[in-house]
């Protein structure tokens, strides 16, 4: 019995030694939580600490990196998709730009011009510069235009290009608090009517036809794109037609300025119009 008895006291001792020794697991002591109870009966460890008796039990995990190589090549896959995709939506921002604020001034200065209309009767009795002066074309603006257009101000004249696209060497140059510009010409004797340049960022370039800059006249008896007549369709100003001694045509622009693609832009103002003032994936930037 009393071996017995002494075996059972060594089973207990082995089984309290293992549970002490035991390592790579937290120790939390049962018999008592406070510093007191775990320094009198309890653990002989600490709460939250790892014994360093058997150091070769404790297994660590290793926290996952990138290497300098595959943080290079991940950074170099970023800048080749970014050279990619940021001059499209560059170029994309700007055509939104441009077409809407085309429409803005072209709005304005139609309302303008039909408000004119009710003080100084249609437009065909309008009192028209029969000589070449850009004085001339001032005075007309002044008299038909500016009353009803605020926020037209003068700007330079003829060729000088410091507020955007210009007309032609005898117009008058102008410009609105947007910075969008309006050259106006209205010297053609024995003719009614005047043509418009709108320039929708004033002299920041391109200033090409059809990119920022649309051209318009009064032919019609109102403001409308250059060689417009009733029925024009989108596919004859792609393909180019002839109107009144003209070639009209919307092609894709190239940057020699004399090449015949700049030339005959003047039919992108009818094609921004006819596809809702919005240059749609198919327009010739």
């Amino acid at each position: 019995m009393r071996k017995l008895n002494e075996i059972t006291t060594r089973s207990a001792n082995a089984r309290n030694d293992n549970n002490i020794l035991c390592t790579g697991n937290r120790h939390t002591s049962k018999t008592n939580s406070s510093p007191m109870g775990r320094l009198g009966g309890g653990s002989i460890l600490p709460d939250n600490s790892y014994t360093s008796i058997h150091p070769y039990l404790y297994t660590s995990k290793k926290k996952a990196a990138f290497t300098l190589a595959e943080v290079l090549i991940t950074l170099g896959i970023i800048g080749v998709v970014a050279a990619m995709t940021i001059p499209t939506l560059i170029q994309n921002y700007n055509k939104k730009v441009a077409a809407v604020r085309a429409k803005k001034a072209y709005n304005e200065l139609s309302q303008a011009i039909e408000l004119s209309k009710i003080d100084n009767g249609e437009m065909s009795t309008w009192d028209y510069p029969q000589d070449y002066a850009i004085q001339s074309t001032k005075d007309f603006v002044d008299k038909y235009i500016k009353p009803y257009y605020k926020d037209l101000r003068p700007c330079s004249e003829g060729l000088d290009d410091k507020c955007g696209s210009t007309v032609a060497a005898l117009g008058a140059n102008y410009i609105l608090s947007n910075g969008t510009s309006i050259a106006i010409r209205a010297t053609f004797p024995n003719r009614h009517y005047f043509i418009v340049v709108i320039d929708t960022n004033n002299a920041t370039k391109p200033n090409v036809l059809g990119k920022d800059a649309f051209s318009f006249d009064t032919k019609t008896g109102k403001l409308m794109p250059q060689g417009w007549f009733n029925g024009l369709k989108k596919e004859d100003i792609l393909n180019g037609y002839s109107f009144e001694g003209y070639t009209f045509e919307c092609k894709k622009s190239k940057t020699d300025l004399n090449n015949s693609y700049e030339l005959n832009r003047h039919g992108c103002t009818a094609l921004l119009m006819l596809d809702g003032w919005e240059m749609k994936k198919d327009y010739p930037y």
